[in-house]
């Protein structure tokens, strides 16, 4: 058996395979998605370099899989599940949201009972407790994180399995908390038809911020400073002091707090927190030093709830792929919804 893990994102594709639905990954490469037309050639090129001929396929992608024909949320690539199946020659596909793998790559952490053959030492070093709050770990767990959009799941833990709840929480409605989010909202809605969380959170989100905050202060070098940059360009600057880039990852992760909180008391996901994604983990003494916490636990009804749950940072670059692994095994004789229908 050839089992193909794929991580596909908005901008990044993060691609391995195993031999077995219980085995080590083999082969991790990352791609730039841009250096592809097709979802197709992408898995044909890496088959070709790695010189495999799969006989599965385990594919996380940014953006909803109910239907035959996905759309990339954050990318303009569709395929055919049946197709990809079909085309490749494969006896078995499963197709899961990139940030249902990110809540999947969570249960060797989160379940005793859980175990996989040669996963590299120290992998607990890829999660780690921001905020020790008091939560029930068996709780379900809501993981959620920016990157090129925002990634929300949660995960559900059974008495003889694992349920993750897919969905797109990035698309939620974002709802300022103070007078400068509230400014941002409005500022945010002369630009976009639908001012979602996605356009607060994420690599684009933190760039609309950062225009924000130089449309609103008068900066002596304005001019100068609105000149583009890139999220990464703002998280570098942020890391080496630059105040006005220090403001925007704090708002960023400010707002991700109250996000995170909705989601929290939506689902009853009092097991904790798991920040993923690929910012958070690169900013994290910014996230530290944010108002994610103030935002999270100040609620006028239930703040004594929300303190008890506690906060985790996840940093694992393969997480993605681990969870397309780890949901594969657990839909092998599971949820036939979760498998490719023939």
């Amino acid at each position: 058996m050839t089992l193909v893990l794929g991580d596909i994102g908005g901008t990044n594709a993060r691609l391995a395979f195993s031999n077995s639905a219980y085995d080590c990954l083999k082969n991790p490469k990352i791609f730039s998605c841009n250096d592809f037309s097709r979802i197709e050639d992408l898995l044909s090129h890496y088959f070709m370099v790695s010189n495999i001929n799969p006989t599965a396929l385990s594919l996380a992608v940014a953006g909803p899989v109910l239907d035959d024909i996905v759309k990339l949320t954050n990318r303009s690539w569709e395929f055919s599940k049946k197709k990809i199946s079909r085309d490749f020659k494969l006896e078995r596909a499963n197709f899961i949201n990139d940030f249902a793998a990110q809540a999947y790559a969570q249960v060797p952490y989160f379940s005793e009972d859980y175990q996989i053959l040669n996963w590299e030492k120290g992998q607990s070093d890829s999660i780690g407790k921001l905020i020790q709050g008091s939560s029930n770990q068996q709780g379900p767990l809501l993981v959620l994180g920016p990157g090129t959009g925002l990634g929300v799941a949660t995960l559900v833990f059974g008495r003889n399995e694992k349920t993750v709840l897919q969905g797109e929480g990035g698309q939620v409605h974002f709802t300022p908390r103070n007078r400068l989010e509230v400014d941002f909202y409005f500022w945010l809605r002369e630009r976009f038809k639908n001012v979602s969380a996605e356009e607060a959170i994420s690599g684009r989100g933190l760039e609309n911020i950062y225009r924000f905050l130089i449309d609103k202060e008068d900066y002596p070098d304005k001019k100068k400073k609105l000149e583009y940059l890139s999220a990464a360009d703002i998280g570098e600057a942020a890391l080496i002091g630059d105040k006005i880039c220090i403001k925007a990852v704090k708002l960023m992760f400010g707002i991700l707090g109250t996000v995170a909180a909705n989601a929290v008391l939506t689902n009853g996901s009092w097991g904790g927190v798991v920040i993923a994604g690929g910012i958070s983990p690169k900013l994290i003494e910014l996230f530290k030093e944010s108002p994610f916490w103030s935002n999270f636990s100040r609620h006028e009804v239930y703040q004594e709830l929300l303190k008890r749950v506690s906060i985790y940072i996840f940093s694992d670059p393969l997480g993605g792929l681990k969870g397309a692994q780890i949901a594969y095994r657990e839909t092998l004789d599971g949820n036939p919804s979760s498998r490719l229908q023939e």
